[in-house]
């Protein structure tokens, strides 16, 4: 008897397996509920190995995400997400990353996303319109989220050559490097010294959705020429010749 009911259990798992498994993502995706402002189009592929042809957000779209669900990770209650997204040929971020745990209390891994500066440059509230040139990288080692957004993270934020135009004038930055960081709960962003703004800049992304930051500038041998004329409207630099900045 006992070697009857373990039988029947090893059947109902392994049926349960390739039930789960060809089942449509689209079919799966009817029962998670996403945010009010992500919308997707194109679920494609079964729960192990799924394609979305494009995700929206209000920032803009991710597009040709695939995603591999590893089954192994499910025995120890720990389902393990690999994913990879975008392209050459199509907008939007480019990059590959490893989820693992559940959306409340999850980690990031092996994460990289490289994003043209053209596409974030629209979403920030800037005095004048810029047309930003270039490609920012960003790279995680590790991100678990938290209250309210973050309990540990270790990575960093690159803008090779970074330049923009703005009224009629070529700006060069130069390289602008940042290290990311969680600050009590919040997203912390510190720019590496030694650019050519002679920027030191900490930004936070805190509860809410709230930006704020504070660093200064000083200006070098190295400084952007076209940058001059809007020192004054920064205040008066202090004794070290530093201009202060608020976000």
């Amino acid at each position: 008897m006992k070697k009857w009911f373990a039988g029947a259990a090893i059947f109902l798992v392994v049926y349960l397996i390739f039930a789960i498994a060809s089942m449509p993502a689209s079919f799966v995706l009817n029962f998670v509920k996403l945010p009010n402002n992500i919308a997707l189009q194109g679920v494609s592929g079964s729960v192990w190995q799924a394609r979305v042809k494009q995700l929206q957000h209000q920032y803009g779209v991710v597009n040709d995400i695939n995603a591999s669900l590893s089954f192994t990770s499910l025995l120890s209650a720990n389902p393990r997400i690999e994913l990879s997204f975008g392209g050459a040929l199509v907008d939007g971020p480019e990059g590959y990353a490893t989820i693992d745990g559940f959306l409340d209390n999850a980690t990031l891994t092996n994460t990289q996303v490289i994003i043209s500066a053209a596409e974030i440059a629209p979403h920030l509230d800037l005095i004048v319109p810029v047309d930003a040139r270039g490609y920012l990288e960003v790279n995680i080692n590790q991100y678990t989220v938290g209250q309210p957004f973050c309990q540990t993270l270790n990575g960093s934020l690159t803008w090779p050559n970074a330049e923009v135009y703005a009224v009629d004038q070529q700006i060069k930055f130069g390289d602008l490097s940042a290290k990311l960081a969680c600050s009590q709960g919040a997203i912390e962003m510190k720019i590496d010294e030694g650019n050519n703004l002679g920027l030191s800049y900490s930004a936070y992304l805190q509860q809410g959705g709230r930006i704020s930051g504070n660093g200064y500038i000083k200006p070098g041998a190295n400084f952007p020429a076209p940058l001059n004329d809007a020192l004054p409207f920064l205040g008066q630099p202090d004794n070290q010749g530093r201009y202060r900045l608020r976000f």
